[in-house]
C-alpha cells in the first residue's frame, strides 16, 4: 500500500513525515515555518519539507497516496479553506488544500491540528480500538479534538471541539481570549507561568525561585514541574490546581459526550504524575459511576508526532 505524507504546521516549525498505510512513521523532516514572511512562504516551506521526505525515501510522487495537513485555527475541512489562523499571517480564508494539491500533484486533506492529534492517537496511539475519543492538547494553550463513531466531528462550521474555551470558573480573575475562567485560562502553559509569576510575589518558594534564577530568570511550565518534584510547595500547589480545573472540564465532557477514552497530550502532559491525582478526584466526584466506568483517561503515546500521524490519517480515512 502507498504511504501518506503527514504535515503538522506549527507557529515555529513545520513537521513533515512519511507515514505508512498502517500508521508507522517512516521518516520525518522539520523545516522553519517563517510565518513572518507571509502565507506564500509558509506554503513553500511545506512543499520543501514534503520534497525532502519523498527524496529521502527515493520514491516518485505517484507512489504517494496523498497528504494530510494539520493547521492551527478554524477551517472548513470540506473545502480545505482555512478561515482563521491567528498565528499564520495571510492564511485567513486561504484555500490551502487547493494550493497544495496544485503544488504537490497529489490529493490533500486539511484538518485542524488538535483534531489531527486526537485522530493520530485514535489510529495508532493510546486510543486504538475505541470509537468515541476526546483529545485534549495541553501546551501554551489548550486544544481539543473529538472523535465520534471513528470520525472527526467538525460541527456546523468546523469550529467544534474548541474545548479550551469552555468555562470552568466564571468568577476566576484569569481571562483568555475574552473568556473568564476558561479551561485555557486555568490549565494551559500560559496559566502555569501566570500562577507562578504571581505566586512568587507573595509566597515562600525558595526552590522555584532558585531554579528560575538558574534559567536566566525565565519561568516555564517545565521549571515549575521540576521545582514541584524537588519539593517546592508553591509549584506543587500550582499543578494541583491545574489538575483540579482539568478534572472539572473532563467531567463536563464525560457528561456531554459519554466517550470511551480521554487522551491528554501536549508538553504539559509531561507533568501527568503531578496533576493526575487531583484531576481524577474531580472526575470521580463529578460524574456518574455508570458513565465513569466506561471511560479511560490516558496519557498520549505518540508524543510530538501525534499531529503529523493524525494528519496522514485524515487523508487515509477521508470519506
Amino acid at each position: 500500500m502507498k504511504p501518506y505524507l503527514g504535515i503538522d504546521v506549527g507557529g515555529t516549525f513545520i513537521k513533515v513525515g512519511l507515514v505508512s498505510d498502517t500508521g508507522t512513521l517512516l521518516h520525518h523532516e522539520k523545516v522553519p515555518t517563517e510565518a513572518q514572511r507571509g502565507g506564500a512562504a509558509i506554503l513553500d516551506n511545506i512543499v520543501e519539507g514534503a520534497k525532502r521526505c519523498v527524496a529521502h525515501a527515493q520514491m516518485d510522487w505517484d507512489e504517494i497516496a496523498g497528504a494530510g495537513v494539520g493547521v492551527p485555527g478554524l477551517l472548513d475541512a470540506a473545502s480545505g479553506i482555512v478561515r482563521q489562523a491567528p498565528n499564520l499571517p495571510d492564511w485567513d480564508n486561504l484555500p490551502v488544500r487547493d494550493r497544495l494539491t496544485e503544488k504537490l500533484g497529489i490529493p490533500v486533506q486539511v484538518e485542524n491540528d488538535a483534531n489531527a492529534a486526537a485522530f493520530g492517537e485514535w489510529w495508532v496511539g493510546a486510543g486504538q480500538g475505541v470509537d468515541h475519543l476526546i483529545g485534549l492538547t495541553l501546551g501554551t494553550g489548550v486544544g481539543g479534538g473529538l472523535i465520534l463513531n471513528g470520525k472527526i466531528y467538525h460541527g456546523a462550521i468546523g469550529a467544534a471541539a474548541e474545548l479550551g474555551h469552555m468555562t470552568i470558573d466564571p468568577y476566576h480573575p484569569y481571562v483568555k481570549e475574552g473568556i473568564r475562567g476558561s479551561l485555557e485560562a486555568l490549565a494551559s502553559g500560559l496559566a502555569i507561568v501566570k500562577f507562578a509569576t504571581e505566586g512568587l510575589k507573595s509566597e515562600d518558594a525558595d526552590i522555584l525561585l532558585q531554579m528560575v534564577k538558574e534559567n536566566d530568570n525565565e519561568i516555564t511550565p517545565y521549571i515549575v514541574y521540576k521545582a514541584a518534584q524537588a519539593g517546592d510547595s508553591l509549584s506543587a500547589h500550582i499543578y494541583h490546581e491545574v489538575g483540579t480545573f482539568l478534572g472539572i472540564g473532563i467531567a463536563n465532557l464525560i457528561h456531554i459526550f459519554n466517550p470511551q477514552m480521554v487522551v491528554i497530550a501536549g508538553g504539559i502532559a509531561a507533568a501527568y504524575d503531578l496533576f493526575a491525582p487531583p484531576m481524577m478526584k474531580q472526575i470521580t466526584e463529578r460524574t456518574f459511576e455508570t458513565s465513569r466506568q466506561c471511560v479511560q483517561i490516558a496519557k498520549a503515546q505518540l508524543g510530538e508526532f501525534a499531529g503529523l500521524i493524525g494528519a496522514a490519517a485524515s487523508i487515509k480515512f477521508k470519506d
